[in-house]
């Protein structure tokens, strides 16, 4: 955990300033990433597994963090289900795609890829969580630069050994075939959607188009 931490704290900086947030938030990032897992070791979590972050959020509160750091540690962990509320705060929203992203990059490196109906660490959750926290921020944000930032840290930080441009390429087909799903789901015609994302990976642009084109067609 200590590992990922570190991980994470790498790439919500490269995310931080490669969305020019301010200095103040990338300070925050920093300090609650530090705490964010903490409350992994304490009694209570190991005992009630639903309460992580809540309880890492209380701790940070009681020991006077600021309110910022204290909301981002409950927020790392949203969307945790469907229709579950998404992270409010610009600090909680980096700090959740980060350790999401890190989780699917470095599964997909040891080929632990979900397959078919089989998807035991939730990677399609957590990719799903990624896309909407990103839309719904209306970010401007390429799938592509993110993955390879998470690479970046895994390869360079970490020393893993892997096929770097397939472990990519793999990792960009499952993110764009969650907003494929989504926007299927939002009744967009299949062949806007192809079109779209295969020639975009900017999430916020991907749903901004196919929803404008389906518009489009839809009128006489």
């Amino acid at each position: 955990m200590y590992d990922k931490s570190q991980r994470v704290k790498s790439l919500s900086t490269k995310i931080g300033e490669y969305l020019e947030v301010a200095d103040e938030t990338i300070e925050s990032l920093e300090r609650a990433e530090f705490l964010a897992k903490a409350d992994l070791n304490t009694k209570t979590v190991q005992e009630f597994t639903e309460l992580q972050g809540v309880m890492g959020s209380i701790y940070a509160e009681k020991s006077n963090e600021s309110e910022i750091v204290s909301q981002a540690i409950y927020e790392q962990y949203l969307p945790r289900y469907s229709h579950d509320n998404l992270p409010k705060s610009t600090t909680g929203s980096i700090l959740a795609i980060s350790d999401k992203l890190d989780t699917i990059v470095g599964l997909f490196a040891i080929g632990l890829i979900p397959t078919g109906s089989q998807d035991p660490f939730a990677l399609r959750r957590s990719a799903i969580g990624i896309i909407k926290i990103i839309n719904n921020n209306k970010w401007e944000v390429s799938l592509s630069e993110i993955i390879d930032y998470s690479l970046y840290v895994y390869t360079d930080e970490m020393t893993l050994a892997f096929d770097y441009n397939k472990v990519k390429s793999s990792i960009l087909e499952f993110l764009q075939g969650r907003i494929k799903t989504m926007l299927q789901e939002e009744n967009i015609r299949y062949d806007i959607i192809d079109s779209v994302l295969s020639n975009d990976d900017n999430v916020t642009s991907i749903f901004k188009k196919s929803k404008e084109i389906d518009e489009f067609f839809k009128e006489d």
